[in-house]
């Protein structure tokens, strides 16, 4: 379940003065290649003294962390004893932070009787044996080494096999059978998992996992779904003292004796995070949450970054930087490489900062899920197109029928067939050869068969039975090939919306509409030739498949620039955007099963289907759609944007539904509901995974955990962003005095700057809650000036000091807002920007503590901003005056 970044989360789940937080950074120590030499366009040879980075950055990194774990279940029994010993203080930190005694619980923390040597021991009492003490690893993946276990995977050969006459019995990669056939699964030594880890680690560990539902075969799906639920069951019974789980586990259990949780990567927000960790010391008693932390950006030399900056360098400073096309390093590494061919300041140089690919692996990690589930509205609206109107089923052909046929004959898993010449080969699973069929004379073959010779036979004697009883010509070889080569046209089906036409109000769709987890342009071969004949129609018959292929990318107008890069002899950039945009559709038309159960999920959102299930064994779902009453659509998506938005609010935005486009009460509603999707919850959890680095670096500091505890709470309870706050009885609401994030001005900025000198409580405190204001509402707009700037000026009053990453925070704020100002008040005189600037840098100079690093660091900081106006006022000056001038 993913817990939404506008979640509400209850007060007591942000300032449970039981639970302790700590972040906990892992550098990774990267293997690197041979040092390199290089030919520089000077001709001259430069061996380079820094080395590019080699290996698998990620499994590198998960390595690391996953020795980081097993280094801290065995600190964290001290750990909770130490804050056990500390808790009257921890209590009376906690009465500092509230505003409002209604706020504070001052409930005993203290665990009575705690004995760290026996943490993880099993307690016998009674005659009944429990652990009493339990913890929770929340992990990205079900499996491999940022996953939860391998336990459901098959072993395979590692290396080829051979026998005695130097024959190969078993390839690279096939699968392990036992003495009947089946496949072995990987013993613990091999797997890789998190849980597999922690259980090799230490024999006091009764590790269990949980994973959520997966799109494994029926069978594995089902035997993980089961384990998952048998653990589940231990862990709440205290048979188990560590359960190593995706997020899914937890919600709604209250286990009252988990002591600590440990999270592999951050997650998605704050308010998750809050959630995940407030499953720890549910009894209210000491209790430890801890976040591993990977915060290294690795840079590299990717096609996109020369495509990026071919236009803006030299000849010869392009030149040097194509000497490391494909290269990976780290920062310092890197101006190193820079310095080392004469571009000593390139790598503080916007354009090249703007280009060059980053790797941010914990980062990259919640990206990967968060463009999973946003592919853009493009590509939802012609998905969900499709199901109302016509339902495309995937691609076959006759052998593909015939595996299928054979797989329910045999009770195989996976059975795969293919032609080679005159040879019908059957596989099972990937490489798993059963023997060949020769079709002049249907004797077999099982040469490398890694079956046993009698079980193989059955097969192919199915297998035959099924061809002689389906094909009747089988005698005729030709014929035969022609007919096993034969494609079976592609199925449509009316859609949804098409089925509803014929029926009245309240009646059901009968029968049930059926619809396949892929369509058939998720088959990449036809979607290439399909696709490459949309645009020689449109386009230019010149544009071969190979062009496609190369050119492919998630966005449309993407994949056309680089068509038009790939091909420039066709002039496409020419084109008008009408004749460009005709193979729109077929592009954004292949749905996989993660498309589909997208579509489905916005269906459900307004009532358009009312349930559905899934056969994991025909990759199906039907649909239950039950024809609703005129407005009943409508109705339901205000009651889902109510999730979002007061009622007051959510009554306004739900007048705009008849201005979308769209013939039906249905098409509108969907429409709307994809373009709110997108403006109000993709880029706030994009935002919300930002702020969670946020907090992460704020738990790095000096006292880390009661600063990230002050940072959560005062980001959930500050009291500047509540609608109702007054000081001296005027209203000190930056929710209200911003309409909700949508407004600024500079008027904002100076309130504000003076609330933190005439309201109660002490200054520091008075800007940590203006920092969690901002950071709250910038979720909803994060390009409001006046919210960035109070950003930049809380973080150069609460100081960064030597933290580079803070450090940034401030310099962005500062920047982005500023500009901001720029860009959304372009009737504002230059001067008078100036002017706001200078009396910015003023006040912050009243609250900052270090005054001499302010005043150098925003000095700084307001040059490059000036640079940057210079930059853009000499861009329009240009395009203005001189375009088309030959000079």
């Amino acid at each position: 379940m993913e817990l939404d970044a506008e979640a509400i989360v209850r007060f007591e789940n942000t300032n449970r003065n039981e639970l302790q937080y700590q972040v906990i950074e892992v550098k990774s120590d990267f293997d690197k290649k041979d040092p390199i030499t290089k030919k520089l366009p000077s001709g001259n040879k430069l061996t380079f003294s820094v080395s590019p980075i080699e290996g698998a950055i990620k499994n590198k990194i998960a390595e690391d962390k996953q020795a980081r774990i097993v280094e801290l279940l065995t600190e964290i029994p001290k750990q909770i004893e130490f804050y056990n010993n500390q808790s009257d203080e921890l209590i009376a930190l906690a009465k500092k932070r509230v505003f409002d005694d209604s706020q504070l619980r001052l409930a005993d923390i203290a665990i009575s009787e705690f004995n760290p040597d026996s943490f993880y021991e099993q307690q016998d009492i009674d005659e009944s044996s429990f652990f009493e003490n339990g913890g929770i690893v929340f992990v990205p993946h079900r499996t491999w080494y940022q996953g939860v276990t391998d336990q459901f995977k098959f072993d395979t050969y590692d290396q080829k096999v051979y026998d005695d006459e130097g024959n190969i019995i078993h390839d690279f990669g096939d699968f392990i059978l036992d003495d009947n056939g089946n496949k072995v699964r990987l013993t613990l030594s091999k797997r890789k998992g998190i849980a597999d880890t922690i259980q090799k680690s230490n024999s006091k560990y009764a590790v269990g996992i949980f994973m959520g539902s997966s799109d494994e075969d029926d069978k594995t799906g089902k035997e993980i779904e089961a384990s998952s639920f048998s653990n589940q069951s231990k862990f709440i019974n205290s048979e188990q003292n560590i359960m190593v789980a995706t997020k899914a586990f937890g919600m709604g259990i209250d286990k009252p004796n988990v002591r600590f949780t440990i999270h592999f990567n951050f997650p998605s927000s704050i308010e998750s995070f809050v959630q995940e960790a407030g499953r720890a010391g549910r009894d209210r008693k000491i209790a430890l949450s801890s976040i591993i932390f990977n915060q290294q950006l690795i840079y590299y030399f990717n096609s996109d970054f020369y495509k990026g900056i071919k236009d803006h360098f030299t000849e010869d400073v392009y030149k040097k930087l194509s000497l490391f096309k494909g290269e990976r390093f780290l920062e310092d590494d890197l101006r190193i490489i820079l310095n080392e061919v004469g571009l000593n300041n390139l790598f503080d140089e916007e354009v090249f900062k703007e280009h060059i690919g980053i790797i941010n692996v914990d980062r990259d990690n919640l990206k990967y899920f968060h463009d999973n589930s946003f592919k853009g509205e493009e590509k939802e609206k012609v998905v969900i197109y499709e199901l109302l109107n016509r339902i495309s089923f995937p691609n076959s052909n006759q052998i593909k029928s015939l595996s299928e046929q054979l797989e329910e004959v045999t009770g195989l898993d996976e059975v795969y067939l293919s032609l080679n010449n005159n040879w019908l080969n059957v596989n099972a699973g990937f490489r798993q050869k059963i023997g060949g069929i020769n079709l002049n004379n249907f004797r077999y073959s099982f040469h490398f068969s890694v079956f046993e010779r009698n079980v193989a036979e059955q097969i192919l004697n199915s297998l035959v039975v099924i061809i002689k009883a389906s094909f009747v010509s089988y005698e005729d070889t030709t014929l035969l090939i022609n007919w096993l080569n034969q494609a079976i046209a592609t199925e449509f089906e009316d859609g949804i919306e098409k089925k509803l036409e014929n029926i009245e109000t309240g009646d059901v769709v009968n029968p049930e509409i059926e619809i396949h987890f892929n369509n058939k342009y998720a088959d990449k071969k036809i979607y290439i030739r399909e696709l490459t004949a949309k645009l020689q129609s449109s386009i230019s018959e010149r544009i071969n498949q190979q062009n496609v292929e190369d050119c492919l990318c998630p966005d449309y107008m993407e994949f056309i620039g680089n068509l038009a890069d790939k091909r420039p002899d066709l002039q496409i950039n020419d084109l008008d955007d009408q004749v460009l945009n005709k193979a729109l559709v077929i592009f954004y038309s292949p749905r996989t099963k993660a498309d589909t159960d997208k579509a489905l999920f916005r269906l459900l959102s307004i009532g358009v289907i009312d349930d559905y299930t899934v056969d994991y064994n025909k990759k199906t779902y039907t649909l239950k759609v039950v024809k609703k009453a005129e407005g009943e659509y409508k109705n339901r998506l205000f009651n889902y944007i109510k999730r979002y938005y007061s009622e007051i609010r959510a009554n306004q935005e739900i007048q705009k539904v008849s201005e979308y486009r769209g013939n039906t009460e249905i098409q509108k509603c969907l429409g709307f509901l994809t373009d709110f999707i997108y403006r109000e919850i993709e880029r706030k959890r994009l935002r919300a995974i930002d702020d969670m680095i946020f907090a992460c670096r704020i738990g790095l500091q000096k006292d880390g955990n009661e600063e990230l505890k002050d940072f959560i709470f005062m980001y959930f309870n500050s009291k500047y962003a509540k609608k109702d706050y007054t000081i001296n009885g005027e209203e000190y609401s930056l929710t209200v005095d911003t309409n909700d994030a949508k407004d600024f001005s500079f008027d904002n900025v100076w309130k504000y700057i003076e609330a933190i000198k005439i309201d109660d409580g002490s200054e520091k405190d008075n800007v940590k809650h203006l920092r969690g204001a901002c950071l709250r509402l910038l979720r909803t707009n994060p390009e409001n000036g006046a919210l960035l700037v109070l950003k930049s000026f809380t973080l150069f009053v609460l100081g960064f000091g030597t933290n580079e990453v803070l450090y940034k925070e401030t310099k962005d704020g500062f920047i982005e807002g500023f500009k901001s100002f720029r860009r959304h008040f372009p009737e504002m005189q230059f001067q008078d920007l100036i002017n706001n600037i200078l009396l910015f840098k003023e006040q912050t100079l009243q609250f900052a503590n270090n005054k001499d690093e302010v005043l150098l660091v925003m000095d700084e900081f307001i040059h490059l901003l000036y640079v940057d106006f210079h930059k853009d006022w000499l861009a329009k000056f240009n395009d203005r005056y001189l375009k088309g001038y030959d000079r």
